[in-house]
């Protein structure tokens, strides 16, 4: 329905070349490639997230953009891990950085700290996509201020930051095409510091009386 610009694929070669070995940041530290985007961004909002999915019957999930990190690998401090705390019986990975590019569809697809990253042109193809995969709702964090990490031509590795309002514009727009998919989405002003902006269907718009929204 939409299509990715040729810098979609250059910026994924930035990121492999990241991914292999490293990047610096803007305070002028290095950070190894064992250590390049090895979080799992989802389990700062896993109490968030567990009470979205309980109003869904979600056993499966896509991580959009996993990074370097495993939900059934990385040990949450309450015990556990993330993908047992969500109750998700598999967790499916698409990281084209590193070589998974497999795009299974599944219950949830979630999708966190990777929007920014994305060539502005090469959005709608992408927040397309997430709904695309999606059985029942997508989940997303955006980030909506520069990045410490620089992309291997020096530019900042958040190349569209834009404000909450802009984001939830998009998703509201792309999610017209998918009026059955819910959406919920995590805007980040700051590192760690999100505002949730509750679950969306534009199926329930469509019916709600009246038209102001």
């Amino acid at each position: 329905m939409f299509s990715k610009s040729h810098k979609y694929d250059e910026l994924v070669t930035l990121y492999t070349h990241m991914a292999d070995n490293g990047f610096k940041r803007s305070d002028g530290q290095e950070v190894t490639p064992e250590n390049v985007f090895s979080q799992v961004q989802a389990t700062s909002y896993r109490d968030s997230i567990k009470d979205v999915l309980g109003h869904f019957s979600c056993k499966s999930a896509l991580d959009y953009g996993a990074g370097g990190g495993r939900w059934d690998e990385v040990e949450l401090p309450e015990g556990g891990n993330l993908q047992s705390f969500l109750e998700l019986d598999l967790v499916n990975r698409f990281e084209p950085a590193r070589g998974e590019t497999g795009k299974v569809k599944s219950d949830v697809v979630m999708c966190f700290d990777v929007l920014e990253h994305v060539f502005l042109a090469d959005i709608p193809y992408v927040v397309e996509e997430l709904f695309r995969l999606a059985n029942q709702i997508v989940i997303v964090n955006v980030a909506c201020y520069p990045a410490a990490a620089l992309l291997p031509n020096g530019e900042n590795a958040h190349i569209s930051v834009r404000p909450a309002e802009w984001w939830l514009g998009v998703f509201d727009t792309i999610g017209c095409l998918y009026p059955s998919i819910a959406y919920t989405l995590y805007t980040s002003a700051e590192f760690n510091k999100a505002t949730y902006h509750g679950v969306r269907r534009m199926s329930n718009v469509v019916n709600a009386e009246g038209y102001t929204r």
